[in-house]
């Protein structure tokens, strides 16, 4: 059995995410958890559905996801978001990884590019998705996207620690990989992101993805963290480097795309460089590889 949790920031796109995924959740028997960044103007209806109106007017993506996973009541949690639409045959190809023998603790699919963008809609992909214009890999390294991923429930038991912090995917997959958990990818798990994005909103978002990354970043020291602040100019120009690479080799199509919207690519890498090298500065946490199971608090 499979939770699926959507998280609800960008409101535009929450019709077209019911739409898609209340049929594919009532099929399996399933259920839908929507929680959302404030209230919602309608309250959805149906069976499979289950709204959550618990964060608050600013609450960021993981933080919902958070709520939403701690909530969940079956063996398998499946993460995105409204900035993506999921495929109809989505939820059938979580349920046919999840029946591999045996199947990973973690999976994730690729996450394909607006159907129709503006210039900010497609330097936001490249800057937010350009690792995942292929399926993930298996393995350690395998870097799997928050708005198209499904977790063994048992897993993140072990791997989510800081749970009162939402859920942050990246740390999470590092820990699993570092208690030896199988990652991978499936090609046919397929989500589209959503176009419709204003450029302003989305830089103050990357800026506060990047303080929480560059706050809670396992560094070796004072002088490691002045290293990074002090080449925090330098960052956005290397990122879009090798997002632009990374196009090249897996989607060469996409080239003349990346080229139009490499301006706006390059201010969102900068707004997400800007956040890191602040929070360096107030570095809180180490990343810390659990040792001992976290009990699960959700019901």
């Amino acid at each position: 059995m499979i939770s699926v949790v959507l998280a609800v920031r960008r409101r535009s796109g929450l019709r077209d995410c019911l739409d898609t995924l209340r049929p594919q959740v009532a099929a399996i028997g399933g259920e839908l958890i929507v929680v959302a960044a404030g209230r919602f103007g309608e309250r959805p209806a149906g069976p499979a559905v289950e709204v959550r109106v618990e964060a608050g007017d600013d609450a960021l993506v993981p933080r919902l996801w958070g709520i939403g996973i701690q909530r969940a009541r079956y063996p398998w949690v499946a993460l995105t978001s409204t900035d993506c639409v999921p495929a109809d045959d989505w939820i059938a190809a979580i349920s046919r990884a999840v029946g591999e023998d045996p199947p990973c603790a973690a999976f994730g699919g690729p996450i394909d590019p607006p159907r129709h963008g503006s210039s900010t809609d497609w330097g936001l992909y490249f800057a937010r998705f350009h690792a995942f214009l292929n399926p993930p890999g298996e393995g350690p390294d395998a870097g799997l996207p928050g708005e198209n991923v499904a977790y063994r429930r048992a897993a993140l038991e072990r791997a989510w620690t800081d749970r009162d912090d939402g859920f942050w995917e990246a740390f999470v997959n590092r820990r699993l990989a570092a208690l030896g958990e199988t990652l991978g990818g499936h090609a046919d798990l397929r989500v589209r992101m959503a176009d419709g994005n204003r450029l302003t909103a989305r830089a103050r978002e990357r800026i506060r993805h990047g303080l929480h990354f560059g706050s809670h970043r396992a560094v070796g020291g004072g002088l490691e963290r002045g290293l990074r602040i002090a080449a925090a100019p330098v960052v956005p120009l290397l990122l879009t480097a090798r997002a632009g690479l990374r196009v090249g080799r897996c989607r060469p199509a996409l080239l003349a795309r990346f080229l139009v919207a490499l301006p706006w690519t390059l201010i969102l890498f900068g707004a997400w460089s800007l956040g890191e090298a602040r929070g360096y500065t107030a570095q809180r946490n180490r990343i810390r590889v659990p040792t001992n199971e976290t009990p699960w608090t959700g019901r």
